[in-house]
């Protein structure tokens, strides 16, 4: 079969298929997002995509069926908003060629912003770069009786359609608080909010992201590092001071997002499961999703056996500063991995506010080692 008529096949089909899952389906509800994707497409659609993919074999940017779904979908809704315009009925013929022609410069670039803290008691300006052109933004608010700064993340982002920029978004912003957090310049301080922040796209267009992600950027608040040891005692600068370790931060946060090598990309795995820990409300996901983060950044993947005793060590010996201090690391993995055990079993935990305290410390300092570790390698 030839590619116009697999085009042709897979759309109408596809099409079909979503309507009859919907009852009383209407053209505006196929153009929602994510409705496609959460009824899925069934068995004759995934072998014609199959078809289609094999055709096209290198010379399309479409790689996947997602990819392919997600543009079939984008072209008909503009399709719909035109006939709306017009007031006139879908114009199948130009939608099939519209869609074929598509396939072989099937990629826009979309501009987004998005919130990554809504109220940061610093402002930061810097340029993250690589593949999306990721930079932090701030934006002042005059407000009563503060002046209210906003970190934006903005970028561009080459895919099918708005929606299919979300998953990448999303895990950017995942990897920069994330990595903030376990380096001191952010922390999570729960505060009342009217609206969950949105993907806003130029020309105005918002879309939702996971709501994981929007709660905790509503509530994630950038500061300049704590730590005070050989900072100057004068006002102007120590502030100066405090400035200049920020800065080195996010130089080191960069290179990694940046990087695609196995040490960067464990450390990418290590701040999602972080974020998991400090998004979560229930103590015991958080002491779960904590401990693994930790055995991301400092166990080895292909070893499976006897991972407590080889976390107990890992710990101990990686962010232990003493003989004293190991023994108080090791205890503590014992009693977090019991913990988690018990939230496996039980659903509970014996003491929340404490291993989860615990828990987040040992998460936040395993990933800070290996980020200086990492720019120390490479230095």
């Amino acid at each position: 079969m030839d590619l116009e008529r697999l085009v042709k096949d897979f759309t109408v089909h596809l099409v079909r298929s979503v309507r009859n899952q919907i009852t009383g389906s209407s053209t505006e509800i196929i153009e929602e997002y994510p409705i496609f994707r959460v009824l899925g497409i069934d068995s004759k659609a995934d072998d014609l995509a199959r078809q289609i993919l094999e055709i096209l074999g290198g010379k399309s940017d479409i790689k996947d069926c997602e990819m392919l779904v997600d543009l079939v979908f984008n072209e008909f809704a503009l399709e719909s908003n035109e006939c709306k315009k017009s007031k006139e009925g879908i114009n199948k013929e130009r939608l099939f060629k519209k869609i074929y022609k598509k396939l072989g410069n099937p990629l826009n670039e979309y501009s987004f912003s998005y919130p990554v803290s809504l109220v940061s008691n610093i402002s930061i300006n810097y340029e993250l770069g690589g593949r999306d052109k990721l930079m932090l933004e701030t934006l002042k608010t005059e407000g009563k009786p503060y002046i209210v700064q906003t970190i934006l993340m903005k970028g561009k982002i080459k895919a099918v359609s708005k929606n299919f920029t979300i998953n990448r978004i999303e895990q950017h912003v995942k990897h920069f608080i994330g990595f903030a957090s376990a380096l001191g310049i952010a922390l999570q301080a729960p505060q009342k909010i009217s609206k969950l922040p949105e993907v806003q796209f130029e020309g105005g267009t918002e879309i939702e992201v996971d709501p994981i992600i929007s709660s905790l950027s509503a509530i994630t608040v950038f500061h300049h590092p704590e730590e005070s040891e050989n900072l100057s005692s004068d006002k102007i600068l120590k502030m100066k001071e405090k400035d200049e370790i920020t800065s080195d931060y996010l130089i080191k946060i960069k290179e990694i997002i940046n990087s695609n090598n196995k040490h960067a990309n464990k450390l990418k795995s290590a701040a999602r499961l972080l974020i998991e820990a400090l998004s979560s409300f229930d103590d015991g996901k958080t002491v779960a999703f904590a401990l693994m983060s930790v055995e991301a950044v400092l166990l080895e993947g292909s070893k499976k056996s006897d991972i407590l005793a080889r976390l107990r060590e890992a710990v101990a010996y990686r962010l232990g500063s003493s003989p004293s201090n190991r023994e108080d690391l090791r205890s503590n993995v014992d009693k977090l991995y019991s913990a988690r055990s018990s939230y496996v079993h039980t659903g509970q935990i014996s003491d929340p506010k404490e291993q989860r305290e615990m828990a987040l410390e040992l998460a936040k300092e395993a990933i800070k080692r290996d980020i200086l570790e990492y720019h120390e390698a490479r230095s």
